[in-house]
């Protein structure tokens, strides 16, 4: 417990002093009276009274000097005291006038804001105010007007730019007479308790989102229901204009569900929305490696997908959901707002990812196992109903009738085929269109229809997404209606006799799991309109022996039309033998002959002669080659095809005998591969090893030469070591060359397209070959147009190419001539191009040297014998990699014309009219 300190021990010292001034001034007064007067006096007893009171004056005098000297001296002492403490304030100071004028703030507030006392002094204290505190200014300066203490938190702006966040104390500092002259504002930082606080909210709403999004997977396993409340909790947690649930499916990506809060119609045109992986290579990297991707403005980032749906967007952030290790789509969200995005987002997105991915996995997992079920009821069901009459008419309406449970549609078809014609049988559901009549007058040829002749000629289903996306859609007045087209091919005996097809008005309607349910009740209905057929043709028959029929005919079918698309689905030609007579040939052989299946005569001896360049005789051919299969079963040999063209090809034929019951072969099975590619590559191969060796043969010896020559004549070392330099230089362009040749291949490069003015790229390389030139005495003129050609180009590999092309031109124009490079727009094939042309006067090339002029190691006649032959080689390849086409045009003693061709994806840029192959002008 504290000591009360007495009113002696608190006074003594000034006391004390006081006596001792008060007697040193008595001393004094009666020092100078002894002067004044010349000696002192006795005094009498009344003059002695007034000499003791005089002395007791004096001592009061001096204690009431000392206390009042000691008071003062406290005061100070206290004034420095509360200075220092202010100085040393943990807290920020700050002390404003009336008006609100800043006078003094401490060493805190110049620590905290970077504002000195001469920065802010006489400002008022909303320079710091950033504009985001949510205090009410009104009732707070009535508080303090009022003499009361108002408290509250301010968001305020340090001098460099950054935001904190401060908990102030505002009272007004009162004189002697209660009047108020001053504000005292005593603040604290609080801004890493309100980032702490902003965490826990975050956190606290981060985990009411996987809460909720828990109990939504566990409350239902609807996958759309699922998706749906996913994509509405992810809108109260995170503040985006629109969100998407994306999945992968083959090699794109599709949207599989949009934030409800979006309209209907960008909700339908999002949801139809399909980006092949290849065309999008930012989106193909997320799939594969898994990383989030921040888009923080789609009009700077070049690769973005050009679609009218997402055009107002300017800011996208998409996290993958992973499931057991693979990327199974993404979760996305856009904001017409640039940089709306920062990782905190992603790393939001990804806690929320797993939750996503869980409930899209357990609703794929209830949706595959209801629509399996549902699938194996329709089919079920489907079978039955179609099996039930035999009647080709009631079949026909029974398939149109059962198919609406294995895939929803709007309307439903059936195709026949015959003499290339599709013609609809039946329909069903078009009479809500009024098109019913005119639906059933409706033909296509196959041939001249893409949808038609895939299914005709794979067997396979066909899906068209969107009908005004689809090129090759076949547009006709009464079914402009339909957005979405699902076909599969009814095939009996491996062929295909009709078309089952459904129409949608909605685009995206079906989807590859639609089309391969299609196909089985499609399989189905080919059964059954089978056994309608063959009911028709055996109806007079007993029914008993009618069934065994339709039964065996049905899986000898089956059988026949596996085999056959087993081996119609060959790349080598099949041909099946007995004796001399051809039983069967597959479509490759056909196809590899240049002939129609029914071109190919069935008699073996008329068939090699047609099909072989061969001089043996084929009597005794055939003989050894039976004679090699009666014994080892197996015969190969190579021999020399002719197409029907007349152009001849290498033939590797493989021919293995087919026994009978006792063992015998009764019959040979053929199979034939064209090899003309394989001995062309070996050729080549040989060929480029061939000029590679002898292009470093003569180096190397000049090399070695020069280092002899070097040990015997030292003194011309400066000459030898140039030489060396210079044929070590040759070899380094040479290797250059060479591995330009080889990486350039397409699967082996990626190009770093960027939008250029190709006036620059062409003035660069002139500007690099102007030395060159001026030394060989040739004009290199350079004719371009005023307005800027823009292109998406690989700029470092299109220069190389175009150096190449230029410097070829420089080498074989004679002196005193000129080398032109010409920048243009054409046309062609129905695509418009920017070309670029390199037109020398050098003595041009024969035809044979044009079709070999971009082979490796190929040097013209023309000019003399420098050079590798690899540049237009070179050249070549990268504008083959940018998807161009690079042609020569030349006539001997006319010079020759290079011309790159590359297609223009965008005319955006472009101001002139557009120019033709054939000189007419768009």
């Amino acid at each position: 417990m504290e000591r009360r300190v007495s009113f002696w021990e608190h006074w003594r010292r000034p006391i004390l002093q006081g006596i001792g001034i008060g007697v040193v001034l008595w001393v004094l007064g009666n020092v100078i009276q002894v002067v004044g007067y010349g000696s002192l006096r006795p005094m009498n007893p009344i003059q002695h009274t007034g000499a003791g009171l005089n002395l007791l004056f004096f001592i009061v005098l001096g204690i009431l000097f000392a206390v009042h000297l000691a008071g003062r001296k406290r005061s100070e002492d206290q004034l420095r005291k509360l200075s220092r403490a202010v100085q040393q304030s943990p807290s920020m100071v700050m002390i404003t006038d009336l008006d609100g004028a800043i006078e003094y703030v401490n060493p805190k507030f110049t620590d905290v804001t970077g504002h000195t006392l001469a920065d802010v002094r006489g400002a008022n204290p909303r320079i710091l105010n950033a504009g985001m505190s949510q205090v009410d200014y009104k009732q707070m300066w009535l508080t303090i007007m009022g003499g009361d203490e108002w408290h509250g938190d301010f968001h305020n702006v340090k001098k460099n730019g950054d935001r904190y966040w401060v908990r102030a104390s505002i009272s007004g500092v009162k004189n002697a007479e209660g009047v108020i002259t001053h504000y005292l504002s005593v603040q604290e930082d609080i801004t890493e308790l309100k980032l702490i606080q902003a965490a826990e909210r975050e956190q606290r709403a981060l985990a009411e989102a996987l809460r909720d999004i828990a109990v939504t997977i566990n409350s239902t396993l609807e996958p759309d229901i699922v998706l749906d409340n996913v994509l509405l909790h992810l809108h109260a947690l995170v503040p985006h204009d629109a969100a998407a649930i994306s999945l992968f499916e083959s090699d794109a990506m599709v949207v599989a569900r949009v934030c409800p809060h979006v309209d209907p119609a960008t909700r339908a045109r999002l949801m139809a929305l399909r980006l092949p992986l290849p065309d999008q290579q930012w989106l193909e990297s997320a799939a594969q490696t898994g990383r989030a991707r921040i888009i923080t403005d789609t009009r700077r980032f070049a690769h973005w997908p050009v679609a009218s749906e997402m055009e107002w967007l300017r800011s996208y952030i998409g996290v993958p959901i992973h499931h057991e290790g693979t990327v199974i789509g993404m979760l996305n969200l856009a904001s017409a707002k640039e940089n709306a995005f920062d990782q905190a987002y992603v790393n939001l997105l990804q806690t929320l990812a797993p939750q996503v991915a869980v409930a899209i996995e357990n609703a794929r997992l209830y949706a595959a196992e209801r629509e399996q079920r549902t699938l194996a009821e329709a089919l079920r069901d489907g079978a039955a109903a179609l099996n039930s009459s035999l009647q080709y008419e009631d079949v026909l309406e029974r398939i149109l009738e059962q198919v609406g449970r294995v895939v929803a549609h709007d309307a439903a078809n059936i195709m026949v085929i015959e003499n290339g014609i599709a013609f609809i049988k039946r329909s069903r559901g078009y009479e809500r269109f009024g098109l019913e009549d005119a639906v059933m007058k409706t033909q296509f040829e196959v041939e001249s229809t893409p949808g038609l002749r895939h299914m005709v000629q794979t067997g396979q289903p066909f899906i068209v997404y969107d009908t005004e996306q689809y090129p090759n859609w076949v547009e006709k007045q009464d079914t402009r209606w339909a957005q979405s087209y699902l076909g599969a091919p009814i095939q009996l005996g491996g062929e295909v006799i009709g078309i089952l097809g459904l129409d949608s008005a909605h685009p995206g309607a079906f989807t590859d799991e639609h089309a391969e349910r299609l196909q089985v009740f499609a399989n189905q209905a080919a059964l059954a309109i089978r056994n309608a057929q063959l009911y028709n043709e055996v109806q007079d028959h007993v029914d008993r022996l009618g069934r065994a029929v339709a039964e065996r005919t049905v899986d000898l079918a089956q059988q026949r039309a596996q085999l056959r698309v087993i081996l119609d689905a060959m790349s080598e030609g099949v041909l099946y033998l007995e004796g001399n007579t051809v039983r069967y040939t597959n479509r490759a052989l056909g196809r590899l002959f240049g002939y129609e299946d029914h071109e190919l005569p069935d008699d073996f001896v008329t068939l090699y002669n047609k099909l072989t360049e061969s001089n043996d005789d084929i009597v005794q051919f055939r003989a050894a080659a039976w004679h090699q299969l009666r014994g080892d079963r197996t015969w190969r040999g190579q021999m020399l095809g002719r197409r029907r063209d007349g152009s001849t090809f290498d033939l590797y034929v493989t021919s293995r005998a087919v026994l009978g019951p006792e063992g015998d072969p009764i019959g040979s099975v053929t199979v034939v591969r064209d090899v003309s590619q394989e001995k062309e590559l070996e050729e080549r191969k040989t060929r480029f090893l061939t000029h590679a060796a002898h292009e470093l043969r003569t180096p190397i010896s000049n090399i070695k030469t020069r280092l002899y020559l070097l040990r015997n004549q030292p003194e011309r070392y400066e000459q030898h070591v140039s030489v060396i330099e210079q044929v070590s230089d040759g070899l380094m362009h040479l290797a250059e060359d060479l591995l330009d040749v080889v990486r350039l291949a397409p699967d082996t490069v990626r190009l770093a397209r960027q939008m250029i003015v190709l006036q620059t790229l062409i003035h660069d390389v002139t500007t690099r070959l102007t030395a060159e030139a001026e030394r060989q005495k040739v004009d290199l003129v350079a004719d371009l147009p005023d307005q800027p050609v823009r292109l998406a180009v690989d700029q470092p590999r299109l220069g190389k190419a175009l150096m190449q092309l230029v410097s070829y031109a420089l080498h074989h124009t004679p002196s005193g001539r000129c080398v032109r490079i010409e920048l243009s727009h054409a046309v062609r094939d129905a695509v418009p191009h920017v070309v670029i042309r390199v037109i020398d006067q050098g003595e041009g090339l024969d035809a044979d040297e044009i079709t070999q002029v971009f082979e490796p190691f190929f040097r013209a006649r023309e000019g003399d014998s420098k050079g590798l032959g690899l540049g237009l080689a070179v050249a070549k390849q990268i504008v083959d990699l940018h998807g161009g086409v690079i042609t020569v045009d030349s006539q001997l003693g006319h010079g020759s014309t290079f011309t790159i061709w590359l297609a223009m994806h965008t005319q955006s840029d472009e101001t002139k009219p557009v120019k033709r192959v054939d000189g007419a002008t768009d």
